[in-house]
């Protein structure tokens, strides 16, 4: 099977995050003749690439939404994988565009992946029959016997010189949350435990954007000094490699609740004992992680620290569970084996991308290299080569304003001559933002009917970045 993920760019297909979710999953897939290529969204052409299974990694925009019509039209199996929350939140409007893109694409899925249980719940609220299988992400591949030694030597030193070197490592902010940064600056009160029975050197790595005047004021009223350090990949390992203990508070947010167990398997390969407050995201793994500072000085002042060779097997046990490459390899490609390709479908409506308020020219020009008609909705403030444009003639008409079709052209205008009704008018000069909201599912519904008017079945995709809380669902995309 070849199986292609999207992602969202070329800087994402080298990240950190892409190198740990399915860079440590492909040579295990490849052993049971899964091939797993990424691939920027950009660069993709679903009517002409080579694949056997699409997947959809945080491509939150059309083109996701084209790409798996796209494919599974062409007899593809497409899922999607979800390892950010960004959907269970259903009072907050200003993610309420992130929901409309679940419930649009989960329509062409035929499974979904998913890095937890809670959002594998989360997307069985969405589509209750779609076949779900979470998928761990995987630990890093070192020696069992040299993580555990080298917590015992970390041990032994930090009971000898009576000093820990401690760090949080991670993205330090959110544009939706308070997590990061603020978790740690929350939950700090476990750090001063810590400093008063012994010496604590704290580093924090966290991403440059987290820097800002707020993010600076929470490290500045931390209750110890710190060194603080922009995040790279080097630079975590060079940390880690150091440090004795890895502090992971968490916040009770949905999102925080979702996050997987990576930061917590990353921490422990390099010798990393944890100590993790705040919601229980690591409970799986509590025989051997800290829950209370208190618990672990005992144990250090013991030298009973539950990182350590004398619990091999115990180590052992939850890596095979919760993080092996090779366990979370077999497990995917049992499931992949269950599902049945879709049907190919000789006749599709033809799809039109209806461009909102806030778009991107990459979604249309996506939308031209599969065919598709790419229509400018009355809110559209982008200047593209449009094939159907709704803004430059009287409320009602439309303008078919590219040279690409010309055959169209000449049908679109022989029926815009009939001045259809319906859309909405605005009688006090340029529209406002309650009147563009008040009015803007309306006249998405009116552009729907007009376009299959004039072309028979449709495919409605709706293209809107925009931060208004204006529903796609109710505007009329399918679903």
């Amino acid at each position: 099977m070849k199986l292609i993920v999207l992602v969202p760019s070329r800087n994402y297909q080298s990240s950190a995050g892409a190198r740990v979710r399915y860079g440590r999953l492909a040579a295990g897939l490849q052993a049971h003749g899964i091939f797993l290529q990424l691939q920027p969204i950009n660069d993709f052409n679903p009517l002409i690439a080579d694949f056997d299974a699409l997947v959809i990694s945080k491509c939150h925009d059309a083109r996701s939404l084209l790409a798996a019509a796209a494919a599974s039209g062409r007899g593809k199996l497409v899922g999607v994988d979800l390892f950010d929350d960004y959907f269970s939140q259903h009072a907050d409007s200003r993610l309420l565009r992130y929901r409309d893109w679940l419930r649009a694409i989960l329509q062409d899925c035929h499974f979904a992946l998913c890095s937890t249980p809670p959002l594998a719940e989360v997307t069985r609220q969405y589509s209750p029959d779609l076949p779900v299988h979470v998928v761990n992400d995987p630990a890093p591949s070192q020696s069992v016997w040299e993580i555990l030694s080298l917590a015992d030597r970390k041990a032994e030193e930090a009971s000898r010189t009576g000093a820990i070197r401690a760090c949080w490592f991670g993205v330090g902010d959110n544009p939706h949350f308070e997590i990061g940064l603020a978790d740690l600056s929350a939950h700090s009160s476990a750090v001063l435990e810590l400093s008063q029975a012994v010496k604590v050197e704290l580093s924090v790595l966290t991403n440059r954007r987290a820097l800002d005047a707020d993010g600076l004021d929470m490290l500045a009223g931390l209750p110890i000094d710190l060194t603080l350090l922009e995040w790279s990949e080097t630079a975590e390992q060079e940390v880690l490699q150091r440090a004795d203990l890895a502090f992971l508070p968490v916040s009770p947010a949905l999102f925080s609740r979702a996050k997987s167990l990576n930061r917590a398997f990353t921490s422990l390969a390099f010798g990393c004992q944890i100590l993790s407050v705040g919601h229980p995201l690591y409970e799986a793994l509590d025989p051997l992680i800290y829950r209370d500072p208190a618990v672990y000085l005992a144990d250090l002042r013991a030298g009973t620290l539950r990182l350590s060779v004398t619990r091999k097997d115990e180590y052992c046990r939850h890596l095979e569970e919760l993080g092996s490459e090779d366990t979370e390899a077999v497990r995917l490609s049992s499931f992949l084996a269950t599902l049945e390709p879709p049907q190919l479908k000789k006749e599709q409506p033809r799809i039109c991308v209806v461009h909102g308020m806030a778009t991107r020219a990459e979604v249309h020009n996506f939308t031209a290299g599969i065919g598709g008609l790419s229509v400018a909705s009355p809110y559209c403030s982008a200047e593209l080569d449009f094939d159907v444009d709704f803004r430059r003639v009287p409320l009602g008409e439309a303008f078919l304003g590219s040279e690409r079709r010309r055959g169209f052209r000449r049908f679109w205008r022989r029926r815009a001559d009939d001045r259809p009704a319906g859309f909405p008018k605005n009688d006090r000069g340029a529209p406002s933002v309650a009147f563009e909201m008040a009015t803007y599912g309306h006249t998405m519904r009116q552009i729907a009917t007009r376009l299959a008017e004039m072309l028979g079945p449709v495919r409605i995709i709706l293209s809107e970045t925009a931060r208004i809380p204006v529903s796609l669902t109710e505007a009329g995309q399918d679903g």
